[in-house]
């Protein structure tokens, strides 16, 4: 019980509470100490956590494979030739990894009723950094701090504007 309650948050005092070890937080603390000092209790741990990692498929070939496509993606994919947001159904899977966010907003006016929609890409400069991390690159070469990225606005039948 107590393995199962400690991989869902890495903490040994909450663990130890949930699993029944203990009834305030300094007793719990002292029984996670000792039970996470038991070979087979971190035998236990492992394994669990090669359980999930394979459940999940999390590689690191899968993550850096994440950060790639946010790092190189070009918005350019996910706009038609005529500058307009491709539906989802036609992203493909390396540019629909570039999207954090889609908020379609329907504005009803008494003149006329206008949709805008809003594509939020996730943080390029962030990807990169996290890149040239993994690549041991870039530690001390001054990279820019990560910003939230830009948001691209779309009115229905205009061309897109990037604010």
């Amino acid at each position: 019980m107590f393995v199962r309650h400690y991989i869902c948050r890495f903490n040994g005092t909450q663990a130890a509470l949930q699993a029944g070890f203990g009834s305030t937080p300094r007793s719990a603390s002292v029984y996670a100490v000792r039970l996470l000092a038991k070979a087979n209790i971190r035998a236990a741990v492992d394994a669990a956590i090669e359980a999930r990692m394979k459940r999940l498929e999390l590689t690191a070939d899968n993550v850096l494979r994440e950060i790639a496509r946010v790092a190189f993606g070009d918005v350019r994919r996910l706009l038609d030739e005529y500058g307009e947001p491709l539906p989802l159904c036609e992203l493909d899977d390396d540019a629909a990894a570039m999207v954090a966010s889609i908020d379609v907003i329907r504005r009803r006016s008494p003149k006329a009723h206008d949709q805008v929609t809003r594509v939020k890409l996730w943080d390029k400069v962030r990807a990169l950094e996290l890149a040239c991390r993994h690549l041991g690159i870039g530690r001390d070469a001054g990279l820019p701090p990560p910003y939230a990225g830009p948001y691209f606005i779309f009115p229905e039948g205009s061309r897109p504007a990037v604010i």
